[in-house]
């Protein structure tokens, strides 16, 4: 560990300013936020990150340069993976005080990989709350695979009589199409891949939900922000945020700060009026349904769009309400920037293809005392 430590000292001390690649001029990105299949029922929410900068920084921005982009995920609810599998990328590249890592290179891991070997019950062994020990998967394998070996990709899928995923045909009865097809299990087609090295790694909890409750908001201290800044500038590694997200809930990799740039928190403001309309509608779907089991199902809905919606709304009265200033960056596997490069599926389509996610978008303060309900920050372990 002390000569981990002494590397990452070092490290920061040769680091130019690279930052200057993550100044951008768009405003807006889209992106579309699907419910996680395993969990969550309802349509896709459309929503939007913005990641222009103006003025002067104030803040911290040393991890950026090491921020390698995500594919975006679409339809697959695999956020978690994304942001494990962006976390020991960053680890790998800034150890070996690579900036700017290409994507397919050897920097380039597969989320993939990560997703099928957690659900292997011994690479599980270490997980009490998947919210925030998913890391621990990583030491259970002690690899990481290249994206190249085993990619994130497109395929057709379909549901066996035990509702597992299985590989289907174009056509076929029951077949679908897209990105929920990486949760089938093809580990075997790589078992003599040998895979990248990496240490182990441990998780500090910053702050974690009681009931752990991956859709509950309002709950974090009423000094989180902070917390979360000095673990960025204090211990110099990303931080990851599970936050109720228009009703699903969503983790990303946070990696820096800037108390100086605007914003109109939208992101977060809209949330409350959201969940309380969704609520009305379960409420209202709840009254005229017939069958019992599905009328407490709407109910049980109603109840819980509610509570989160008066949690994410008291939590922003307490905080007085949006500053209009201070926003962390955040590497997310959603925004699809026009300008990077386009991500292959692996297909033989290339209309399935999409631009890689934008490296770095904006969350203002705010989202982390109203939305947030796992925080914690992965390092590796002695």
């Amino acid at each position: 560990m002390k000569k981990i430590t002494e590397l990452i000292i070092f490290l920061f001390l040769i680091q130019g300013s690279a930052f200057a690649n993550y100044a951008e001029s768009i405003s807006d990105l889209p992106g579309i936020k699907y419910p996680d299949p395993t969990m969550e029922e309802g349509e896709p929410v459309t929503t939007y990150a913005p990641y222009k900068r103006s003025g002067a920084l104030n803040g911290f921005t040393d991890l950026l340069p090491y921020v390698m982009p995500s594919p975006n995920q679409e339809g697959a609810g695999t956020c978690l993976f994304m942001s494990h599998t962006g976390v020991v990328e960053w680890w790998k590249a800034f150890m070996n005080a690579k900036e700017n890592p290409e994507v397919g290179s050897e920097y380039d891991f597969s989320e993939r990989y990560t997703m099928n070997a957690s659900s292997q019950k011994k690479y599980r062994k270490d997980i009490k709350n998947w919210r925030t020990d998913t890391i621990f998967v990583f030491n259970r394998t002690k690899k990481a695979v290249l994206n190249t070996v085993y990619p994130f990709t497109k395929g057709w899928y379909k549901f066996n009589k035990k509702g597992k995923k299985i590989i289907a045909k174009a056509g076929e009865k029951g077949a679908e199409y897209g990105p929920s097809y990486n949760w089938i299990n093809e580990l075997n087609k790589i078992e003599k891949e040998k895979g990248i090295g990496l240490p182990n790694f441990k998780r500090e909890v910053i702050f974690a939900d009681k009931n752990k409750n991956q859709w509950a908001t309002g709950v974090t201290p009423r000094n989180i922000v902070q917390k979360v800044k000095d673990a960025l500038t204090i211990n110099r590694a990303p931080v990851l945020v599970m936050y109720n997200h228009y009703g699903y809930w969503h983790i990303h990799m946070v990696v820096g700060f800037d108390d100086e740039q605007s914003t109109n928190c939208k992101f977060t403001k809209d949330t409350p009026p959201y969940l309380a309309k969704q609520s009305n509608k379960f409420a209202k779907q709840a009254l005229r349904e017939k069958d019992p089991k599905k009328k407490k199902k709407l109910e049980r809905k109603a109840k819980s769009y509610a509570r989160n919606a008066k949690g994410a709304k008291d939590a922003l009265k307490r905080m007085g309400g949006c500053s209009g200033k201070g926003v962390f960056y955040v590497r997310d596997s959603l925004y699809s920037d026009p300008k990077l490069p386009t991500y292959s599926y692996h297909t033989q389509t290339p209309q399935d293809d999409r631009r890689y996610v934008k490296k770095v978008v904006f969350r203002s303060y705010e989202y982390l005392g109203a939305l947030a309900n796992h925080v914690f920050q992965i390092m590796p372990s002695e």
